[in-house]
């Protein structure tokens, strides 16, 4: 299972090439004062559940926030993401562990606006991602010798 400051990395990389050149990525905490092309990635707690004797179900969700300083251009932002992630099956994680996550559903899209002296425009999307993972077991060194002794 991928720890989500690795999921939380690897969707900010894929999210990247979507975004305007000048944006930034900011992960886990909405900047206090935010400025025009601010993508925002944050997790929400999760949940895991046993699903059998050696299975584990993991379900993350993620918000994602993009702020920009017209409602237009952070409309069509927030579309294309919504888009992109929809067609994505898996996202690589972890090249080591061969870890990836899988986008169960996206909600949102609805417009908001920030507060302040100077207010931006921005959507926000949730995104839930499902992985099953093996629990481990303990590996016991195989018996190489065997002897019987007969009284």
């Amino acid at each position: 299972m991928a720890n989500t400051n690795e999921e939380l990395a690897a969707l900010s990389q894929l999210l990247k090439p979507l975004l305007p050149a000048n944006a930034k990525i900011a992960l886990q905490n909405f900047p206090e004062k935010p400025v025009k092309q601010t993508l925002v990635l944050r997790s929400l707690p999760d949940e895991v559940t046993p699903i059998a004797s050696g299975m584990t179900r993991t379900i993350r969700s993620y918000q994602i926030f993009y702020v920009d300083d017209r409602i237009d251009t952070a409309q069509a932002v927030g579309d294309a993401l919504k888009v992109y992630l929809a067609q994505t099956i898996s996202i690589p994680v972890n090249a080591q562990t061969l870890a990836f996550m899988r986008i169960s559903s996206i909600t949102g899209g609805k417009p908001f606006k920030t507060e302040g002296s100077a207010p931006l425009d921005g959507v926000f999307l949730t995104i839930q991602s499902t992985s099953h993972t093996a629990r481990s077991t303990e590996v016991y060194e195989t018996m190489q010798h065997a002897s019987l002794e007969i009284n």
